[in-house]
């Protein structure tokens, strides 16, 4: 007789964000229901209010919860130097990081009334447009996307309890929904018994190298954005690539943190099955502070394979920083500015270690690179300050890079006061792109994408453009500057 298995219960972590004078009640009544429920509330109550320092808090609070819910009330709240609310950053946040959302607006009526009877002098009065837009952003929230449920309260609802019910039902509907996926908290026991493969839930070792994986929650979700892109790219380069960098003596490589360069490294390994790869394999020496680029050489190659810099990876992106790490994390910057001399001195050491390892050619990602003319952050930029700092040493190294991003990173603009800037006035982006063989591989969508991405960065030098061929339905780009294709067709 086989026993029937029962999904564990699972307690969601839910973040609660909303303006905080006109909904206090409501914070409360979502509060309790969410402990009764059985699950894990969090939010302002764990930051100190108005400071913008917390975001970068704020943002790993978000990161690390399976459920985000926003309250819209009467009340647009606290505002940041860009002109939006912290409730508005912590909503477009979640958007970003693509969490399941439940939001509550008040209904017309009541909101309509309760703005009215707000004080002249009320520095919330300078706010209506704004609010207005807001309410307008989270009412268009769940046009086609089933992990994204609206949702009014107010008197017409009756009240706080009819907020509490509807709550209820909504978090009912989006954990039952077949398509939401959340890993959420399960008793240990539960978890190794009723979601995992025999041989690994019965071997202690495997089971704190699967629940340690589950850590890298950053990773683990850009590692399912964009996939097709991400992996023609990878398939783009090698195919274009591994002959060349392997009949140019090319052997010692390394692979930068990132779900583009997982793709990459995956790529990689599989190019090295091939008759040919074996023919070098014991020759190549892999160098990465990615985690998971380091396990999948090692659990599945025998190919030399170090992990550069040593220490334990950051829980959020699964990268190894070394010394970098024991700085003290600093917030995205609100304008811009140079590295500190502590700063300064952690990269120029970290660029030294880089150039001792004798690597030959450097294999890096970015979350964006801001090409606007008159920016002042442009280069490439990214959400983790270590990772800015790190990113900056592999630049300052002065060895061949290649970094990899996808159509999407360039068109995306950078958002001050969510994003790193890599370069800044010490280090411009233009004098990198002149000083450092360097060279762009993008993930282009179709041919006329790719074209608007040849124009994008042909002022900046990137002139020798790689012919179009299409893989997978895309058509990447492979575009380098004069040194870098002085590099690599040294060797043609």
């Amino acid at each position: 007789m086989v026993s029937e298995v029962h999904e564990p219960f699972r307690k969601y972590q839910i973040f609660l964000s909303s303006s905080y004078k006109d909904l206090e009640r409501e914070r409360k009544a979502l509060i309790e229901q969410i402990l009764a429920a059985g699950h894990i509330p969090s939010g302002m109550e764990l930051f100190s209010a108005g400071n913008q320092e917390d975001f970068e808090v704020i943002k790993r609070a978000i990161d690390q919860a399976d459920i985000f819910v926003v309250i819209v009330g009467s009340c647009f709240g606290s505002v940041i130097e860009d002109g939006r609310s912290y409730t508005q950053m912590e909503f477009q946040y979640a958007l970003e990081a693509q969490k399941p959302i439940l939001a509550f607006l008040m209904e017309e009526g009541q909101f309509l009334a309760e703005r009215n009877a707000t004080e002249a002098t009320d520095e919330e009065r300078q706010h209506e447009l704004r609010l207005g837009d807001f309410r307008e952003e989270v009412k268009r929230l769940d046009q086609g996307r089933r992990q994204r449920i609206v949702a009014f309260f107010g008197n017409e609802y009756d009240g706080v309890g009819g907020l509490k019910a509807r709550f209820q039902t909504a978090l009912d509907q989006l954990v039952l929904h077949p398509e939401c996926r959340m890993s959420g908290w399960v008793r240990g026991t539960e978890y190794e018994s009723a979601r995992l493969p025999p041989e690994v839930a019965q071997n202690e070792f495997i089971r704190d190298i699967v629940r340690k994986l589950s850590t890298y929650n950053v990773l683990s979700r850009r590692c399912t954005e964009n996939p097709l892109l991400k992996s023609s790219m990878a398939e783009y380069f090698w195919a274009q690539y591994f002959a060349r960098i392997t009949n140019m003596g090319t052997r010692q490589l390394f692979f930068e943190s990132g779900s583009t360069v997982a793709y990459l490294s995956s790529a990689f390994s599989n190019w090295l099955s091939t008759p040919a790869g074996q023919q070098h394999l014991q020759d190549w020496k892999i160098t990465t502070n990615n985690v998971l680029t380091y396990l999948d050489f090692v659990l599945s190659k025998s190919v030399w394979t170090e992990l550069v810099p040593y220490g334990p990876p950051e829980e959020r992106y699964g990268a190894t920083f070394g010394d970098i790490a024991l700085l003290p994390e600093s917030p995205p910057p609100t304008k811009p500015e140079t590295l500190e001399p502590e700063e300064k001195k952690a990269t120029e050491a970290m660029a030294r270690l880089l150039k001792k390892l004798g690597l030959q050619l450097v294999l890096a990602a970015t979350s964006g690179l801001e090409l606007t003319p008159d920016s002042q952050f442009r280069g490439p930029h990214i959400g983790s300050y270590y990772n800015k700092l790190f990113k900056r040493a592999i630049l300052s190294a002065g060895i061949p890079t290649v970094i990899f991003l996808d159509e999407t990173k360039i068109l995306k603009p950078f958002k001050v006061g969510y994003c790193h800037s890599v370069c800044d006035a010490d280090m411009p982006f233009e004098q990198v792109c002149e000083s450092l063989p360097l060279a762009l591989c993008i993930g282009c969508g179709s041919a006329e994408t790719r074209e608007e991405m040849i124009e994008k960065i042909a002022p900046l030098g990137f002139e020798h453009v790689d012919p179009a061929r299409e893989y997978s339905g895309c058509c990447p780009l492979m575009a380098k500057n004069q040194l870098f294709q002085e590099f690599i067709g040294r060797h043609a």
